[in-house]
């Protein structure tokens, strides 16, 4: 979410600041991500997945680089380790759900 303020003052306009996220975490992530999608694991078929989806390669790397930061903040919470069986079972439950297959 990049978000533009403006600096008004008395009217008068100074130049907008953009807010962005952290590069380096983000940079992170995504680093994450391109070593999943070279491997062999639930993630890997996430990718798959995506790219069947009609997802670009660019693209599927960010949506499996969302999913790793939203499990790696899930571990932090519940302070439970991370289990490659979940990560499927959770794209099953949304396939029955949306009905596709």
């Amino acid at each position: 979410m990049l978000v533009k303020h403006d600096r008004q003052s008395d009217g008068v306009s100074y130049g907008k600041v953009t807010i962005r996220a952290r590069a380096d975490l983000k940079n992170t992530f995504i680093g994450a991500a391109q070593t999943v999608i070279a491997g062999d694991s639930a993630l890997r078929c996430y990718y798959d997945k995506m790219r069947a989806d009609g997802l670009d390669f660019s693209a599927a790397k960010k949506n499996v680089a969302r999913k790793i930061a939203a499990i790696s903040l899930a571990a932090m919470k519940t302070r439970k380790p991370y289990k490659d069986e979940l990560v499927m079972m959770e794209d099953k439950k949304k396939e029955n759900l949306t009905g596709k297959v």
